[in-house]
């Protein structure tokens, strides 16, 4: 470069020479900053012009620029997700800290207070104390979009979008509103669903009845995930988990627990009799975590709940949020449950009461050993991406979405209401071949929708048979063996006779 033809290009790369040497690879898949602070200073201060920014990094990287295997495999073990999956754990970061004070998920709601009351005795599938009793009342608190003491995070429908915590940032994300244009992007949502055959079931939903509530009084909610109740003795069997037996993996949260196989078994009820008496400080401020549940309840090998238990904690601690009242335990609704044992900067409301700020001490030893989880083995003692969801890469990753579909058959209603021009022709064909393999009458009928297609519904049907391996890399797919277990162990673990 002549510097006296480019004498801002120049003094720009004099500048940029000067810092640290940088990684080639530099990427944007967690949204961060595709530029070094040299090239943004000196477009700031008008040293060169700024073009328009691209990615040019030949792949993804992490912040430290090391290389991302796989969209949508964590790493695992026995397919539980491991702290030391560093591209997890930085892509969550990300998205919990994208902007200051701001829910990520669901950030418009509304809460009530009430109880929950026990009707019937279930203390042979669980020690948990607030279903001890017929007649015991347990106070409650419900936000209405996202719950201390015993959580319950979920949906008005009872399956979610993807089933690895990897991909759980990406779901959201695609229902962002475009940051360029600021407007609703329908080509993300259908791209996202078009590269993710399991999230369909969850898709099916979202475009129906079941995705648009009618008001607060009128609105389901599931919990999603299966959870394991945990009683005194009992043991469950492996075969009562095996999705062999019973045609579907319920450890799996893109599907639901057919209710011909399980019927409802009604065992409380609850009742909402109280309003918030602060907004601010009941309802906006309440943080809510899966992780947070009472003895006899306990998490199941499902990876996006095993992952959620630490990132809906993480969240409402973030920088950008400032300090937490509700994972700090100074709500009012928290107030006479919590017993805080960390000495830390999230409390501000108390002097610790004298307790020592370290364990073990000489002095106090409060804790509860009868509490300690129940164990539990896993499919296989080897940590890698490789997936153990048992529906992956087969025809009946799609079953429970087609019962659905022809059970409902409002189910597509709403995606009358999407603008089809906005969505680009390799999504709009990618998105039918999904839902031809959910029905081919449904895939019909959105495609009749498209004004002028470009393209013709053998071409669909043709893409479909290889739909349910896109977004899924082959290296990671899961052996004819692999599935999630959580199997009880018949020998005791813990030491006994203490």
């Amino acid at each position: 470069m002549d510097p006296r033809q480019h004498p801002l290009r120049a003094t720009a790369a004099v500048i940029g020479s000067l810092q640290a040497e940088r990684r080639a690879p530099r990427m944007m898949h967690m949204q961060s900053a595709n530029e070094g602070p040299v090239d943004i200073i000196a477009k700031v201060s008008g040293v060169v012009k700024g073009d328009k920014r691209e990615d040019d990094g030949p792949y993804f990287t992490n912040n430290e620029g090391i290389p991302l295997p796989d969209a949508s495999h964590s790493k695992t073990f026995g397919g539980i997700p491991v702290a030391s999956d560093v591209h997890l754990f930085q892509k969550q970061q990300h998205f919990n800290r994208p902007k200051p004070l701001e829910r990520m998920l669901h950030p418009c709601g509304s809460g009530a207070i009430g109880f929950f009351e026990c009707t019937k005795d279930v203390t042979s599938l669980t020690k948990a104390n607030f279903l001890s009793s017929v007649g015991e009342k347990t106070p409650i608190f419900i936000r209405f979009s996202t719950h201390r003491s015993y959580d319950i995070v979920g949906l008005n429908f009872p399956v979610f979008f993807c089933r690895d915590p990897i991909q759980g940032p990406d779901v959201i994300r695609s229902q962002y509103r475009n940051p360029v244009t600021g407007l609703l992007d329908f080509n993300s949502l259908f791209d996202l669903l078009a590269h993710t055959p399991e999230g369909n079931h969850a898709g099916l939903m979202f475009f129906s009845d079941h995705g648009t509530p009618q008001g607060w009084r009128h609105n389901h909610g599931y919990g999603c995930h299966t959870f394991k109740w945990v009683n005194a003795s009992g043991i469950m069997q492996p075969k009562q988990a095996d999705p062999d037996v019973l045609r579907f993996d319920p450890f799996d949260v893109t599907k639901v627990w057919p209710r011909e196989q399980f019927p409802l078994w009604e065992f409380g009820r609850l009742k909402l009799n109280k309003n918030p008496e602060n907004f601010l400080r009941d309802v906006k401020q309440a943080a809510f975590s899966p992780e947070s549940m009472v003895p006899g309840v306990e998490d199941s090998p499902d990876p996006l709940l095993q992952f959620r238990t630490f990132f809906y904690r993480d969240a409402p601690v973030s920088p950008d949020w400032g300090k937490s009242a509700s994972d700090s335990g100074e709500l009012s609704i928290y107030g006479e449950i919590v017993c805080e044992f960390e000495f830390r900067p999230m409390r501000t409301d108390a002097n610790h009461a004298g307790n020592p700020q370290y364990a073990p001490n000489s002095f106090k030893d409060k804790f509860r050993p009868d509490v300690a989880e129940a164990p539990f083995a896993v499919s296989d003692n080897v940590v890698s991406r490789k997936s153990h969801c048992w529906h992956e890469g087969k025809m009946n990753d799609y079953a429970q979405a087609t019962a659905l579909m022809n059970t409902f058959h409002n189910t597509a209603k709403y995606v009358g209401y999407v603008e089809y021009p906005e969505i680009q022709l390799p999504q709009q064909k990618k998105y039918l071949a999904q839902l031809h393999n959910i029905s081919p009458d449904y895939a019909e009928g959105v495609y009749r929708r498209l004004k002028e297609p470009k393209f013709s519904l053998d071409k669909v049907q043709s893409m479909s048979k290889d739909a349910l391996l896109w977004g899924h890399n082959k290296k990671f797919m899961p052996s004819m063996n692999k599935r999630l277990a959580g199997f009880g162990l018949s020998a005791p673990i813990y030491n006994t006779g203490f």
